[in-house]
């Protein structure tokens, strides 16, 4: 005797196969760093979020090559006295938050206002360097770049260099 297996629905069967090709993305991260917070958010890749400027798209497909991305970095901020600073994101897809993210991101601040966050973001061939500064109550992002050697740089000096 054989037993009847339930036929499954071609819809239903669909859902399956396309919530199983969904990306995978982090839960938000914070963490103390430095005398403040760092805290971020990775979200499934939407190309028209990603990046909004001719600039952005140019930099995003040197930083991807051909590969169609999983996450963009939604959000990045800064706690710090009381004080909440939005950090530019624009292009920052695939960031693996999910990875040791505290060892890849640093706050270092010298004034009240005066801030630097420098981080490295991806894996393998990937991977790119990050550094904004927030001077005044405004966050700038100074760079963003796959070159090795700036992210070599950055990952080997996270805490940028404070003057008092």
């Amino acid at each position: 005797m054989t037993a009847k297996l339930p036929l499954i629905r071609p819809a239903l069967l669909l859902a399956a196969c396309w919530l199983s090709a969904l990306p995978a993305w982090s839960a938000p991260v914070s963490f103390r760093s430095g005398d403040g917070e760092i805290a971020m958010e990775e979200l499934p890749y939407r190309e028209a979020q990603a990046c909004k400027s001719a600039q952005c798209r140019a930099m995003h497909y040197a930083i991807l090559g051909t590969e169609r991305p999983k996450t963009v970095l939604s959000s990045l901020t800064v706690r710090r006295h009381g004080r909440v600073y939005r950090l530019p994101t624009d292009g920052m897809v695939d960031p693996q938050l999910g990875w040791k993210t505290s060892s890849r991101l640093a706050l270092a601040c010298d004034e009240a206002d005066n801030c630097t966050v420098r981080g490295v973001f991806g894996d393998g061939g990937a991977t790119y360097a990050a550094e904004w500064i927030i001077q005044n109550g405004r966050a700038t992002r100074t760079v963003f770049s796959t070159s090795m050697d700036l992210n070599g740089f950055i990952g080997e000096h996270l805490q940028a260099p404070t003057y008092r």
